[in-house]
């Protein structure tokens, strides 16, 4: 197995941290901490919105490009793997979580009857697993026939991934159902094989001008979600979306953070939890922003303390738990 480098799980760390934030802050006023747009907290959820989950996939390509499909193995074996590692612990802890909010109210329609949607559509934080799944099927079937090879290629299909998502909405109509978070997987396929491309073609991808080029990009990006923010330029959310041109450049060019090689002790311990938080953490926060709101904790600053810790260490504790089993380490973890 290849030694994990300190450089990336320190990414990897930040990465998951950055997820937690998000989702403790909440996209909009009605979730999270329930914060208005007018707020700082708003504010920082706008600058990391389109980092978290292009940076989370960048390093998932990374990973996968480590240990490939290997053209000698058995493309369905490959296939049950990754259906074990990310489907089975998705489906066993969004029941869980479905349960919790059907029990508690169903902010979002959950009922116990209508959980089957949980293997058909994609729901809450969990629609990213599925869409990751589909990521590591393409790109196997792409090793297979030995098309990702070369550099060209992968730049060939770098690019019709960013205008097959850029021009989605005209391509696929809305009423198409998202079965299977399919269209989350166009979202993210860019990001992923990114992240491949600077593992597989780490001697082209290190050169001093690629990676000035990136660094500069990320930087003029960033400089430009705030232009957008202040409303100095463009029409504040909606110059910023996911599929804006500024959205996508933003997500690739946070790739320039792999050639940072800044080693964080707490990050890489972090990094090494990453897919246990990632399950977990919505739990974890929600059930401790919902604790202290009954206890009548109001001020905003305890509230995003508490939910981020809760968020990652909560999760921890349960890996730990977890660990000890044969079958929660596979139920639950997607471990043999």
């Amino acid at each position: 197995m290849a030694q994990k480098s300190p450089y990336v799980e320190t990414l990897r760390g930040f990465a998951i941290l950055l997820v937690v934030l998000g989702h403790v802050i909440g996209d909009s006023a009605s979730g999270g901490m329930k914060v208005g747009d007018d707020s700082i907290w708003r504010y920082i959820y706008f600058n990391i919105d389109k980092l978290q989950m292009p940076l989370f996939t960048l390093i998932a390509g990374w990973v996968y490009a480590i240990r490939p499909f290997l053209k000698t193995q058995n493309f369905w074996l490959f296939t049950k793997q990754k259906l074990q590692r990310v489907l089975i612990p998705m489906l066993a802890v969004a029941t869980i979580y479905y349960l919790l909010k059907a029990l508690t109210g169903g902010e979002n329609g959950e009922q116990p009857g209508k959980i089957w949607v949980l293997l058909v559509f994609p729901y809450n934080v969990y629609w990213y697993l599925p869409s990751l799944f589909w990521l590591f099927i393409i790109a196997g079937l792409l090793d297979k026939y030995r098309w990702l090879e070369k550099i060209e290629q992968l730049a060939a299909f770098l690019l019709a991934g960013i205008l097959l998502y850029k021009y989605q909405d005209w391509l696929i109509p809305e009423t198409v159902p998202n079965i299977f978070s399919f269209k989350g997987a166009i979202y993210l396929w860019p990001f992923f094989l990114l992240g491949m491309g600077i593992q597989r073609f780490n001697a082209v991808l290190s050169e001093k001008r690629f990676v000035a080029g990136l660094w500069c990009l990320f930087i003029a990006c960033m400089a430009l979600v705030q232009l957008v923010w202040f409303q100095i330029i463009g029409d504040g959310y909606s110059s910023y979306g996911r599929n804006s041109w500024l959205g996508i450049c933003t997500g690739l060019s946070s790739a320039a953070l792999f050639y940072s090689h800044i080693k964080i002790k707490a990050l890489v311990w972090i990094g090494g939890f990453s897919y246990t938080i990632y399950l977990f953490h919505s739990i974890a926060k929600g059930i401790c922003l919902q604790a202290l709101t009954k206890l009548g904790v109001g001020y905003l600053l305890i509230l995003f303390v508490c939910g981020v810790i809760a968020g990652v260490l909560i999760p921890v504790f349960i890996d730990k738990i977890l660990e000890k089993w044969k079958i929660t380490r596979f139920v639950f973890l997607g471990k043999k």
